[in-house]
């Protein structure tokens, strides 16, 4: 947008130079993005937390779920809805293409950075099996890919309707990836160091692409037992806020 506006203006100052129009509509025209812009979410407070985990018994099996899932993962809503039984593999979720049957590709996590392995807590696991015994196909079975291209819209939209009307959570800046914010406070929390946060929550710095292009051309990243350590840190530090 705003290149499009530069070349718009630099076309009205031309045009009003040239005296083919009276005056430049755009001369004092200015094209500023606002530091937040997008940004339209929020952290769940201590108090706000505490009132969702104490009402999670409410949801059916798969929503509680879900939903604890995101809590303890830091996963993103469509990253955790796209997940099939091929990607569970012992302690690990792969975030990774979802290919059909076609051999097409029909959804792809956000950028590079996001195609990792998330840790699962084994009672997270446990759960799983208890929800989908035959392990195969969608581990979230109400979870379908939708014409907008995502899986997690109907799921969503629940577990949100959930939040206002039985947590009291009516505030627009709190949804379903409020938690993934809080997920990011609670690295922060156990002094996480900022590299093994990226690669675990699957950051990209838009600021700088490049240089973290680059850097993540050096090497294979995080071993396993480095990403499990934090990631468990993290886990046990979750779990000891939902149930304050």
């Amino acid at each position: 947008i705003r290149t499009k506006t530069s070349m718009l203006k630099a076309l009205t100052k031309a045009l009003a130079t040239q005296k083919l129009i009276n005056a430049d509509p755009l001369g004092n025209f200015n094209y500023e993005v606002a530091a937040t812009a997008g940004i339209t979410w929020r952290s769940l407070t201590d108090d706000e937390l505490k009132t969702l985990s104490s009402n999670l018994p409410l949801l059916s099996q798969e929503d509680q779920l879900f939903t604890e899932t995101l809590l303890r993962t830091g996963l993103r809503l469509d990253e955790l809805a796209s997940r099939t039984w091929n990607d569970v593999e012992g302690q690990w979720l792969l975030i990774k293409p979802v290919i059909d049957a076609s051999g097409k590709k029909v959804w792809q996590p956000k950028n590079p950075g996001s195609q990792r392995k998330v840790y699962l807590p084994k009672d997270v696991t446990d759960r799983f099996e208890e929800l989908s015994k035959e392990k195969e196909g969608q581990i979230f079975k109400s979870c379908k890919l939708g014409n907008d291209g995502k899986y997690g819209k109907n799921i969503s939209e629940r577990i949100r309707s959930f939040m206002r009307r039985k947590c009291g959570l009516k505030d627009k800046d709190v949804v379903l990836h409020s938690f993934r914010n809080n997920y990011i406070d609670i690295c922060r929390s156990v002094e996480m160091e900022i590299g093994v946060e990226m690669a675990l929550v699957g950051h990209v710095d838009s600021n700088e692409k490049k240089i973290n292009k680059v850097h993540r051309d050096y090497g294979s990243g995080y071993p396993d037992e480095v990403i499990l350590k934090w990631s468990k840190k993290a886990d046990t530090a979750m779990k000891k806020k939902l149930q304050k």
